[in-house]
């Protein structure tokens, strides 16, 4: 497809500076990241339509009532029943199935402009469905530099695949439209100290108390800082995951 000029001129009126081309397999997915705020969309689209090519996304299915619906999927958006993730991922994968010629799907694995650690997989499914590369697409607000990324190709290990790929992220620096609501692995392992006089205190006493136990049975070093035991055990409780979360929100970042 040629280049579309109007788009360009958008983009370039916006101070956005593209820096590669569309994907050029017929059918792939486009992780958007940082995602902090409805404009990330707007300028993607504008992004990928000045390339000559559209990105498709995933909208409720809600939001597909005329005359809304014919104008959403101009754009390239397809209707998901978001109410459950499997149910999601099997429909995703079944327009792509049906897409004759190209269908490059934009997905944001942070599933929502909140700052968030643990990123959700569902990409991951696609991608092995579908055999089909990810691209570690960014869209950084700090310099208004944007790209479909990397190529990654996903092997059977979905929650490794994805720490490697937030890895990379993390390596880029980005900044995204909203600031505060893009946390990286390094920027929450920061956040967990600044939060010591409250929460990260009592965590801490919590986990003195059976620390011993706990890192026999998790197999971590007993010389390792207190801050990854906090780390390990958050991962693996969920209710405390949703306080470090909240502690995060309310913690003013450097």
């Amino acid at each position: 497809m040629k280049k579309n000029n109007f788009y360009a001129r958008v983009m370039k009126a916006l101070g956005w500076q593209a820096d590669s081309g569309p994907a050029p397999e017929q059918k792939c997915i486009i992780l958007g990241v940082p995602h902090t705020s409805i404009a990330d969309f707007l300028v993607s689209y504008f992004y990928y339509k000045s390339l000559g090519h559209v990105a498709h996304i995933m909208i409720k299915k809600e939001f597909f009532f005329w005359p809304l619906g014919p104008i959403l999927r101009k754009f390239g958006c397809i209707p998901v029943d978001r109410r459950n993730g499997a149910t999601v991922v099997r429909s995703v994968i079944s327009e792509m199935e049906k897409a004759q010629g190209e269908f490059h799907l934009c997905i944001a694995p942070e599933g929502t402009r909140k700052p968030v650690k643990r990123w959700k997989m569902g990409y991951h499914a696609i991608a092995r469905a579908m055999d089909c590369p990810v691209y570690l697409g960014y869209f950084n607000w700090g310099n208004k530099h944007i790209s479909i990324g990397e190529r990654f190709i996903c092997t059977d290990d979905a929650r490794a695949d994805t720490e490697l790929i937030q890895k990379k992220y993390e390596a880029l620096h980005l900044v995204g439209k909203n600031p505060e609501g893009y946390v990286t692995h390094e920027e929450r392992r920061v956040i967990l100290y600044r939060i010591e006089g409250s929460i990260g205190i009592i965590l801490n006493c919590f986990l003195m108390d059976q620390r011993d136990e706990f890192t026999s049975k998790k197999g971590i070093p007993q010389e390792k800082p207190i801050v990854n035991i906090i780390e390990a055990y958050i991962d693996g409780n969920h209710m405390l995951h949703l306080m470090l979360e909240e502690a995060m929100k309310a913690c003013p970042r450097a």
